[in-house]
């Protein structure tokens, strides 16, 4: 079975580049074609990049196998679980969807939160507002006339 580089890439979870690096350095062997594009052996691709290990906790017989499609390229297929396995997989659904019930719950807050804090500051300007014009600051300690240079050449010059 053959491969183009994209859907070498997908298969292995790499981007284009990577593999596109990969030929150009001579870790992995393809065939150009007339098009400019590539097409990988899946043995070749083997090879180069032997399969990564699950990181997802899961039992080995959980683990994804992929298998050639017809017209999509390449199709997960999950093989049978024991009744381990699967309660397994039912314990790590149950986490995951008390995770987002709590994520959802915090956001809410969040949300609740700002808002009050938008009004306090809506009625912080009202207030404000109605209080009327504040009075004008004179500067205690006004600027110096210019620069040092400049004060010389005006006085050089005669000037004020």
């Amino acid at each position: 079975m053959q491969f183009t580089l994209g859907a070498a890439a997908r298969h292995l979870g790499y981007s284009k580049s990577t593999l596109t690096r990969a030929v150009h350095s001579g870790k992995l062997s393809a065939t150009r074609r007339e098009d400019g594009s590539y097409v990988i052996d899946a043995a070749e691709l083997v090879r180069a990049f032997p399969p990564r290990p699950s990181t997802t906790g899961l039992p080995t017989g959980a683990m994804m196998h992929q298998t050639p499609g017809l017209d999509e390229g390449v199709i997960p297929v999950v093989e049978r679980f024991t009744e381990r396995e699967r309660d397994a997989l039912l314990e790590l659904i149950r986490e995951h969807r008390e995770q987002i019930i709590d994520l959802r719950r915090r956001l809410d807050t969040e949300s609740e939160e700002r808002r009050a804090a938008q009004e306090q500051v809506r009625q912080l300007t009202d207030q404000r507002r109605e209080a009327g014009p504040t009075e004008k600051f004179t500067k205690v300690n006004p600027a110096p006339p210019g620069s040092l240079w400049r004060r010389f050449r005006r006085w050089s010059r005669g000037g004020p």
